[in-house]
C-alpha cells in the first residue's frame, strides 16, 4: 500500500460542542460505598466501580459526579469530621487522591502510584494523621487477560501488610509494614480507637492487626479458634473499649474457594483492654458477612452492630450486643440478631431483586443527621431510616414517572429512570422511536419506552436469567420495526452460548413480547450455538439480517423475514453461513460492516484469529472474501455509510501498516478498501486535547504507559466519524472526537478533528448510533461501565434542558394546613420539552402535586424536587412544617435576614427568659415562626458579636411591630466599642431590641386527655431474646398530663417495661396494654414470639416454568412435588379433578403430568412453558424437592424454575436450575431444592 498522510488536527472552541444527555436507569455495575460527610447534613459521596465518585447535596434525591480522579475504580473514601473541613481522601486501584476543595480537583500521592488502596482511616482528634492501606476490597474477578484486577499495574497479592502514614494532612506520606510477608495481604478495613488515637485495628486477609502507636508499627493478633485467620473488617465500639471482627471459619477454608466468593463467616468481639475473642454470630445464618460497623449514636456499654455481606443477596441484619456495665466479663452479657432488610425481592427501583447489602453505613452522630444506614442492593443505593426498632427503605438511586409497567410474575413494577448516576456496562444500544434498548452484561435486556427516560429490565429475571446481550439491532420485517437481540445466561461479560430473540414492535410498550428466534442448543434456524458477538442489517437490502457466531463465522438470514413462518414451524433453516476461504480464519468480530448502498457486500473487523478488515463479495450466492486491512485488537472495529453517494469506509484500531504501537489509529478508504490512509493517531489526538492527569500519570515514578485505545464506538454519517481514545485499564477517556471528512479519494482526504467529550464524564464507548427522527438526528452510545448516553447532532431541531429552578420556595416555615404554589424555570428559554414532574421525599409530612401545589400534612421537613422530562435535571426545595399553634397560644413571626449572608440565633425573650431561639440565616429575608404565650417585656435578643443582622419586624398575631421604631441596646456588652445605642435595625455587636409590654394568648389551664394509640403495632413479631419498641401518642398533643402505664397480659412469653419496649421471653403469643394515668384510656397490640428458627410457608399454587429442552421436543410425564420423600398431590389427578392444572399450553392432556398415566405436558418447542396446579385450601406444602420425567433423557428441561403462591398472584422462588443436558436426567430424576 502506499506511504500513508496524517490530516490536519482542527481544534474547536468547547462552546461549540452539543452536551450529552444521561439515558440511564441509574447506579449500576458495582456501587462500591456510600459515604455521610459527618461535617454537612444530607452530603453524601458514592463511590463507583467504573466512574469514580459521586455527591448528593440532598440525602441522595439526587447525584452528580464530583471531581477528576487520575483513575476512576474506587475503593475507599474518608472524610475528616472537623469544622470548615474541605478535605477528602480518595482511594483507588491506581492509589490514594487528596482534594483540599471538597473533591473538585485532586492530587495523586507519588508514594502510592500504582497501589490499590483499600482502606482509609483518620485520627479522631488530630485531623492531620491520615492512614491508608494497600487494599482491594472484594476484587478478585479476572479484569481481562487473566490478570486480577489488583494486578492490572503490577502490584502482587503476596507481601507486606502495607499501611501509608501522613502527619500533615496528606501533604506527605511515608509506607509501614509488618515485618512479615503473606499470601494475601488485602486490607478490608483500617480504624482508630475513637477514645485513644495513638490505637488502631486494620482487618485483612492476613489476620487483625493492632497498632499502639498511630500506625507506625503493626502487630498480628492471635485468630479465634475455628476460624482460618483470615480476617473481612473490623469496627471499634464508640466507648472505645470492645473490638468487633469478622474471620472466615475453619469451613472456609474446606471448600477451596478464593476469598470474595461465597465463604462462611463468624463475628467476633473482644474487650480491647485484653483481647480475648469470644463468638457473637449468635442466630446469624452461614452467609458471607464482612465490614462490621458499630452505631455511632451506641451507647455505653450497649451496642448497634450491623454487618455487610459479601456476594450474597439475602438481606441485613443488626445486632444488639450488650455487656455488663463495667465490662468486667470477657463475654457480652447478650447478643440479638434481628434481619431489619429482609431478602425479599425489593421491586421499588429498576434492578428488581433481592437485596445484597456489599456495603452498610450508619448516618454519622451529629451535624444534624438524621439516624439511618446507607447500603445496595449489589448495584443499587437504599436508605434504611430509623422507625422505632426497624427501619423504612427508600430507593435512592433511580426515580419513577409511573406512566410505564412491565409485569414481574404477575406484579406491575414501574420504569425507572436515574437521580444522576450513570450505570453499568453496556454492549450495544439500538432506538426507534421512543423505544430504547440497552444491550447489558448483567442485566440482559434493558428497555424504555419513553425514549430513554426510564427503563426496566424485569423480562431477564423471569426468564432465565439472559442476563448478558452484547448484541442489538432494530430492524425491518413484515413492515413493521422488530427488535433482535443475542442473549446469554452469564455475567461480567462469561456467557458462551448463542440464543437470539426477537420482539415484534406492534405497541411500542412493554405490552410487546420477546420470542426465542434462533441458535441455542438445538442449532435452531441453521445458526450454531457459539456467543453471538454482532448482528447487523443491510441498510441496502432491509430485512437481511448479518450475526456472527463466535467459533463458528458469519451467517446471513438469507430468505429474508418474508419467510417468517418457518421460524414458527421450526421445520427448516433460515440462516446460512456464507465465511468461507480466508474468512473461516476468523475466530471472532467486533463489528459487522454492511455496504451501504449494495446489498451483496459486506465488511467485518475480526479481532481473533485472524484480524483485521475483511470484505465478502456475493456472486450469485457463492461468497468470496479477501482481507483488506490488516489490524488487530480486541475492540477494533470498522464502520460503512454513504456520504452523498459516496462509499466510506473508517477503521479503527491497532494498525500492522502504519501503527502507533499498541494505541488505536483511525484509517479511512474513500475506495471500497482498496487503499487506506491514517487519518488519526495519538499524537494527533493530544494535539487537541491536553489534560493535566495525563502528564501525572505517564510521568515521574511508576510511570503509567497510556493506551490511546477504545472499547468500540466508532460510528460515520454525513461527512462526519466519531472515534474515541479511552484507557479500559486506568478507565481514563482521553478524548470522544468527532471528525469532518473532506477529499474525493483516499489520497486526498483529510479529517479535522474536535474534541465532544464536551459534559461525557466517561467515553469508554462499546457501540454508537447515529438514529434519525424526523428531520433530527441523535447519536446514542453505550459505554463499558457509565450506561449510555445521547446527544444531538448538528442541525437537530432539539434543544435538551440544561437547568431547572425551583421559584417561590417558602422563605419561612408552613404549618399545618397551609399551602405553597411552587413553580419550575426550564433553561434554556427555547428548550424543545420543557415538562417536569414534582416529588417530595417525605409524603407524610408534605405532598406536591404535578402543578407544584405543596400542602403540608404534618410536622416535620420534606425536599421537594422538581424533575425535568428530558435531560433529567433537578432542583430542590426544603420545606419545614410546624404544628398548629397550641390552644391559647400566639402566633409570633419574625422577619430577618443576615447582612452578610452568614447564619446566627435570635433569641425570643420574656422577662429576660428565653422562650424560644431561631437560626437566622442567608442574605435575604425570611419569615421565621413560632408560637407562645405572650405576658411581659418582649425583646429579640442577638448574643454574637461580628456578624450583621437585620431586623425588619416582629408580628404577633395581626399586630407588626417594625423594628426601626424601637431602640437598640448594644453598649452595655461591648463598653461603647461597637457604637452606643440607637434607633437602627441592624445589630453587630451583642444586644436586643426592647419591644415593650405584649400580652397575646393565654395559657389554656389543663387539657384532658382523649386517648392513646399504640404506634408500632403492625403485626410485631419477635425471637425469644429479641424485643421490638412499641411506643405510644397520646391525644391531644397539648394534653396536660401525658403519663402512660405499660402491661403485658402474658409476662412468660412477653415482658413489657416502662418505655413501651417489649422483650421476647418463650414462644406463645402476649397481648401488651397502654394506658393513660388521666383518663384511664387504653389501647393493646398483640405481639407474637417465635423461636429462632424460622416458619416453613406452606403453598397452595405450585408452578413449574420450563426455558428450554436440552435437544430435541419436550413431554413431561410426571411432575412430583417432594416434601420429605412424600409425593404430591396426594392424590393423584383423574379426569375429574383435571381443573386443578392449568398450562401456557392448554393441551388435553396436561394435567396428566399429574396422574398415574405416562401422557404427560406436551411443550415440544414453545418455550418459556409453564404449568400449575391449585392443591386446593388446606392442602399446602413447602416442596424440598421436584421430580421430573421427560420421555426421553434428551426431551428434558435445560434449564427450569419452581414457584409457590398462595394467592394465584404474588409468586416465590423455591429453586432453579439452568444448563441441565441429557446426563442429567435418568428416567424419572430427583432435583433438591437444597442443591
Amino acid at each position: 500500500m502506499k506511504r500513508l498522510l496524517i490530516a490536519a488536527i482542527l481544534l474547536l472552541p468547547w462552546f461549540a460542542q452539543a452536551q450529552w444527555t444521561s439515558i440511564n436507569p441509574g447506579a449500576g455495575g458495582q456501587v462500591q460505598d456510600v459515604v455521610a460527610d459527618p461535617n454537612i447534613n444530607e452530603r453524601l459521596i458514592l463511590a463507583s466501580d467504573m466512574e469514580g465518585i459521586y455527591e448528593s447535596l440532598n440525602n441522595g434525591e439526587s447525584w452528580k459526579p464530583k471531581g477528576e480522579l487520575h483513575q476512576n475504580r474506587v475503593y475507599a473514601v474518608a472524610i475528616p469530621k472537623q469544622s470548615g473541613n474541605q478535605k477528602m481522601y480518595v482511594g483507588t486501584l491506581f492509589g490514594l487522591e487528596v482534594s483540599n476543595d471538597s473533591g473538585n480537583t485532586f492530587t495523586l500521592i507519588d508514594a502510592t502510584k500504582k497501589k490499590s488502596i483499600g482502606a482509609i482511616a483518620i485520627h479522631p482528634t488530630n485531623k492531620n494523621i491520615v492512614l491508608a492501606a494497600v487494599g482491594w476490597k472484594d476484587d478478585y474477578d479476572d479484569a481481562g487477560g487473566g490478570n486480577r484486577f489488583y494486578s492490572l499495574f503490577g502490584m502482587s497479592k503476596g507481601g507486606k501488610v502495607t499501611v501509608f502514614k501522613s502527619t500533615d494532612g496528606g501533604v506527605n506520606w511515608t509506607e509501614k509494614t509488618t515485618a512479615n510477608t503473606y499470601g494475601d495481604r488485602n486490607v478490608f478495613a483500617i480504624k482508630f480507637n475513637p477514645k485513644n488515637g495513638s490505637e488502631a485495628f486494620l482487618a485483612s486477609d492476613a489476620g487483625i492487626f493492632r497498632s499502639t502507636n498511630t500506625g507506625d508499627s503493626w502487630s498480628r493478633l492471635s485468630a479465634p479458634n475455628g476460624t482460618n485467620g483470615r480476617a473481612k473488617g473490623v469496627d471499634i465500639s464508640p466507648d472505645g473499649k470492645v473490638v468487633y471482627a469478622v474471620y472466615l471459619t475453619d469451613a472456609a477454608v474446606n471448600n477451596g474457594r478464593d476469598q470474595g466468593e461465597d465463604l462462611e463467616a463468624a463475628v467476633f468481639a473482644s474487650r480491647i483492654s485484653s483481647i480475648n475473642w469470644k463468638n457473637v454470630t449468635g442466630s446469624l445464618p452461614n452467609y458471607s458477612f464482612w465490614q462490621p460497623e458499630v452505631d455511632p449514636f451506641s451507647t455505653g456499654h450497649v451496642h448497634k452492630v450491623i454487618v455487610s455481606m459479601d456476594q450474597e443477596r439475602k438481606g441485613l441484619y443488626q445486632a444488639t450486643v450488650t455487656w455488663n456495665d463495667t465490662y468486667s466479663s470477657a463475654t457480652p452479657a447478650s447478643t440479638n440478631w434481628a434481619q431489619i432488610w429482609t431478602e425479599n425481592d425489593v421491586v421499588d427501583g429498576w434492578d428488581v431483586g433481592k437485596p445484597n447489602a456489599r456495603f452498610a453505613h450508619y448516618t454519622p452522630k451529629g451535624n444534624g443527621w438524621a439516624r439511618a444506614i446507607w447500603t445496595t442492593q449489589n448495584q443499587t443505593i437504599y436508605r434504611g431510616d430509623l422507625n422505632g426498632s426497624s427501619y423504612n427503605w427508600h430507593n435512592r438511586y433511580s426515580y419513577t414517572t409511573n406512566q410505564f409497567f412491565a409485569d414481574y410474575w404477575g406484579i406491575p413494577v414501574a420504569t425507572y429512570g436515574t437521580r444522576g448516576t450513570e450505570s453499568t456496562y453496556t454492549w450495544d444500544i439500538d432506538a426507534h422511536a421512543n423505544y430504547v434498548i440497552q444491550g447489558m452484561g448483567d442485566n440482559g435486556p434493558v428497555e424504555s419506552w419513553d425514549g430513554g427516560e426510564t427503563w426496566s429490565n424485569v423480562w431477564m429475571r423471569q426468564n432465565g436469567f439472559l442476563s448478558d446481550v452484547q448484541a442489538v439491532e432494530i430492524a425491518d420485517a413484515w413492515g413493521k420495526k422488530v427488535v433482535i437481540a443475542q442473549m446469554a445466561a452469564g455475567f461480567g461479560g462469561h456467557a458462551g452460548t448463542g440464543n437470539l430473540y426477537v420482539k415484534h414492535l406492534d405497541n411500542y410498550s412493554p405490552n410487546d413480547e420477546w420470542e426465542f428466534y434462533a441458535g441455542g442448543s438445538e442449532y435452531r434456524g441453521g445458526l450454531p450455538n457459539g456467543l453471538i458477538s454482532d448482528i447487523a442489517e443491510s441498510p441496502a437490502a432491509p430485512g437481511t439480517i448479518f450475526v456472527f457466531s463466535r467459533g463458528n463465522g458469519l451467517y446471513m438470514q438469507d430468505f429474508g423475514w418474508a419467510y417468517n413462518d418457518k421460524h414458527l414451524l421450526g421445520d427448516q433453516p433460515w440462516f446460512s453461513k456464507i465465511s468461507n476461504g480466508i474468512a473461516d480464519q476468523i475466530s471472532s468480530v467486533k463489528k459487522i460492516a454492511p455496504h451501504p448502498t449494495n446489498p451483496n457486500i459486506v465488511y467485518v473487523s475480526s479481532v481473533s484469529g485472524s484480524t483485521g478488515v475483511f470484505k465478502g463479495v456475493n456472486n450469485g450466492g457463492n461468497w468470496t472474501w479477501s482481507k483488506i486491512y490488516n489490524g488487530g485488537g480486541w475492540d477494533a472495529e470498522v464502520y460503512a455509510w454513504d456520504n452523498a453517494g459516496q462509499t466510506v469506509l473508517f477503521y479503527s484500531g491497532k494498525s500492522y501498516e502504519d501503527g502507533d504501537g499498541e494505541n488505536f489509529v483511525g484509517a479511512i478508504s474513500l475506495d471500497e478498501g482498496n487503499t487506506w490512509k491514517t487519518v488519526l493517531k495519538s499524537h494527533n489526538t493530544r494535539a487537541v486535547v491536553s489534560h493535566s492527569w495525563y502528564n501525572k500519570v505517564t510521568s515521574g515514578p511508576n510511570a503509567y504507559g497510556f493506551k490511546f485505545q477504545n472499547k468500540g464506538g466508532l460510528v460515520g454519517y454525513d461527512n462526519k466519524v466519531i472515534m474515541a481514545h479511552y484507557d479500559h485499564t486506568l478507565q481514563k477517556t482521553y478524548a470522544v472526537l468527532e471528525g469532518t471528512i473532506s477529499g474525493s479519494n483516499t489520497s486526498n482526504a483529510s479529517v479535522s478533528w474536535s474534541d465532544i467529550t464536551g459534559n461525557l464524564p466517561f467515553g469508554g464507548l462499546t457501540t454508537a448510533r447515529v438514529v434519525a427522527n424526523g428531520n433530527d438526528k441523535y447519536l446514542y452510545v453505550s459505554t463499558a461501565g457509565a450506561g449510555a448516553w445521547r446527544k444531538t447532532l448538528g442541525g437537530s431541531s432539539v434543544v435538551t434542558p440544561s437547568s431547572v429552578s425551583i421559584g417561590n420556595c417558602p422563605a419561612g416555615d408552613l404549618t399545618v394546613g397551609d399551602t405553597a404554589s411552587l413553580s419550575a424555570s426550564v433553561q434554556p428559554a427555547n428548550a424543545t420539552n420543557k415538562a417536569v414532574s414534582w416529588s417530595s421525599s417525605n409524603s407524610n409530612v408534605a405532598t406536591v402535586s404535578s402543578s407544584g401545589a405543596v400542602s403540608a400534612v404534618a410536622a416535620g421537613s420534606a425536599t421537594i424536587t422538581v424533575t425535568t422530562q428530558s435531560g433529567n435535571k433537578t432542583d430542590t426545595c426544603g420545606i419545614t412544617v410546624v404544628a398548629p399553634p397550641a390552644s391559647g397560644a400566639a402566633s409570633i413571626t419574625v422577619r430577618a435576614r443576615m447582612a452578610l449572608g452568614s447564619s446566627d440565633s435570635l433569641q425570643l425573650r420574656v422577662d429576660n427568659q428565653v422562650v424560644h431561639t431561631w437560626t437566622i440565616s442567608g442574605s435575604s429575608y425570611a419569615n421565621y415562626t413560632t408560637s407562645k404565650v405572650l405576658n411581659g417585656n418582649v425583646k429579640l435578643y442577638f448574643p454574637d458579636n461580628g456578624t450583621d443582622m437585620e431586623i425588619d419586624y416582629l408580628k404577633v398575631n395581626d399586630t407588626t411591630y417594625q423594628a426601626e421604631a424601637q431602640a437598640i441596646n448594644t453598649s452595655a456588652w461591648m463598653n461603647g466599642s461597637c457604637g452606643g445605642g440607637g434607633y437602627t435595625s441592624i445589630m453587630h455587636c451583642p444586644g436586643h431590641i426592647d419591644f415593650g409590654t405584649i400580652n397575646a394568648g393565654s395559657n389554656p389551664g389543663n387539657v384532658s386527655v382523649t386517648g392513646v394509640q399504640i404506634n408500632n403495632c403492625n403485626n410485631p413479631s419477635i425471637s425469644v431474646g429479641g424485643s421490638v419498641d412499641l411506643n405510644e401518642t397520646v391525644s391531644p398533643t397539648n394534653a396536660t398530663n401525658k403519663t402512660v402505664s405499660w402491661s403485658s397480659a402474658n409476662t412468660g412469653v412477653a415482658t413489657v417495661n416502662s418505655s413501651g419496649v417489649v422483650s421476647g421471653q418463650s414462644a406463645g403469643n402476649a397481648t401488651i396494654t397502654v394506658t393513660s394515668q388521666d383518663g384511664g384510656f387504653t389501647a393493646s397490640c398483640s405481639v407474637a414470639v417465635t423461636n429462632n428458627q424460622p416458619p416453613q410457608t406452606g403453598y397452595r399454587y405450585l408452578m413449574l416454568y420450563g426455558y428450554g429442552t436440552v435437544l430435541n421436543d419436550t413431554t413431561i410425564q410426571q411432575i412430583h412435588w417432594m416434601v420429605n420423600g412424600y409425593s404430591y398431590p396426594d392424590p393423584k389427578l383423574t379426569w375429574n379433578t383435571k381443573s386443578q392444572v392449568t398450562s401456557s399450553t392448554n393441551g388435553t392432556n396436561d394435567y396428566a403430568a399429574y396422574d398415574v398415566t405416562n401422557v404427560g405436558w406436551v411443550i415440544g418447542r414453545n418455550f418459556p412453558a409453564w404449568i400449575k396446579i391449585d392443591l386446593g385450601a388446606g392442602n399446602e406444602i413447602a416442596p424440598d424437592a421436584i421430580m421430573i420425567k421427560p420421555n426421553a433423557d434428551d426431551r428434558g428441561f435445560s434449564s427450569f424454575e419452581a414457584f409457590g403462591s398462595n394467592d394465584n398472584s404474588n409468586w416465590t422462588s423455591l429453586h432453579s436450575r439452568s444448563g441441565l443436558t441429557s446426563a442429567d436426567y435418568s428416567g424419572l430424576t430427583t432435583f433438591e431444592f437444597s442443591n
